[in-house]
């Protein structure tokens, strides 16, 4: 049991950083869950014209006074429905009290804050080994506490490839510093939260969401809605409404759990059952090392790097492991607490 946890947890980092440009090689075992799934890509994608000054500006408060002057005016948010169209209420938008009601749901005073969009319907599909495509009707929308949801339906041939977010992000497409958060079939559905920083991955948490979650359904063609309320630096994950889990970048590391070593057999005087056994035991070796190696790595990593993004820019997103993978975004909207 203890490997089990192992794999899916390392495994589940390693979907995150697989190729996220960050320097650490995959953190995973050589049980066939080889890590070669990625997931959220190192920048928001430039899906619109002004998402090009994402990536040239490095002032926050700079891009928000461009989102202001370039915001449409705000419409009313039923329209998303009818029109599919999208939607960016202001301060005195109504707010539909379906949103209310999940509001206080996350414990969030529906009276204290503002819609930051309500995005319409949207499909994000990729057909390549370690594909990936991120997209938000509003790229320019900053983000401080906030919260954010979505109904995801995911359509994926292999379990390692998954939906998400990415948020608070600075939208440097070489080196971004940002959080992230991708929903996975695999093994039976986990949701990962990441940190990076300067496009190294420093930390990852993963969620066992199936575990948690009563509704949670990892099947192909399933939906599960997945919300992420941003505190501070306090991230809490909820899954169909029931609480995953909290984290915080300034959490201490775990400690390292490494896989137990192969059993030793009880017949060593056959050669060949020996010479097996002498090459797992070289492997878990080798495995071990590698993995101390790379812990470590990660820990001054976190001792140096920024781990605390105030706040910055959001986006949905689909990443491949390999294959076709779609990712469908519904009924997903950003609320904006206090002042931002």
């Amino acid at each position: 049991m203890k490997n089990r946890h192992y794999i899916l947890m390392y495994f589940g980092i390693a979907l995150l950083a697989a190729s996220l440009a960050c320097n650490f090689t995959p953190l995973a075992t050589d049980t066939g869950n080889e890590a070669t799934a990625q997931a959220l890509a190192t920048s928001i994608a430039d899906n619109a014209t002004l998402a090009a000054e994402i990536a040239s500006t490095s002032e926050i408060a700079q891009v928000q006074a461009t989102a202001t002057e370039a915001a449409p005016a705000p419409i009313a948010t039923q329209a998303v429905q009818e029109t599919g169209s999208a939607v960016e209420p202001g301060p005195t938008q109504t707010v539909p009290a379906e949103i209310r009601g999940e509001l206080t749901l996350y414990g969030i005073d529906p009276a204290q804050g503002q819609l930051g969009w309500v995005h319409p319907p949207l499909s994000l599909e990729v057909d390549e080994y370690h594909g990936t495509k991120f997209e938000s009707e509003f790229p320019l929308t900053v983000a401080k506490d906030f919260v954010l949801t979505s109904d995801i339906t995911w359509d994926t041939e292999y379990g390692g490839s998954g939906c998400g977010f990415v948020f608070r992000s600075d939208g440097k497409t070489g080196a971004p510093s940002q959080y992230m958060v991708v929903a996975s079939r695999l093994a039976d559905g986990h949701v990962f939260f990441a940190v990076m920083s300067q496009g190294e991955l420093v930390v990852g948490k993963d969620f066992y969401a199936n575990g948690i979650d009563p509704k949670f359904d990892a099947t192909n063609g399933s939906t599960n809605r997945l919300t992420v309320v941003g505190q501070g630096m306090d991230f809490t994950f909820y899954s169909n409404g029931t609480k995953l889990g909290e984290a915080n970048p300034n959490d201490p590391l775990p400690v390292l759990a490494l896989p137990d070593p192969p059993i030793r057999p009880d017949n060593m005087l056959d050669p060949a059952v020996a010479a097996a056994y002498r090459r797992e035991l070289a492997a878990h070796r080798a495995l071990i090392n590698r993995l101390k190696d790379e812990y470590d790595q990660r820990v001054r990593l976190w001792r140096t790097v920024n781990k605390n993004f105030e706040r910055g820019f959001v986006a949905m997103g689909v990443a491949a492991q390999s294959g076709r993978t779609q990712c469908d975004f519904n009924n997903s909207w950003l609320w904006l607490m206090g002042e931002q």
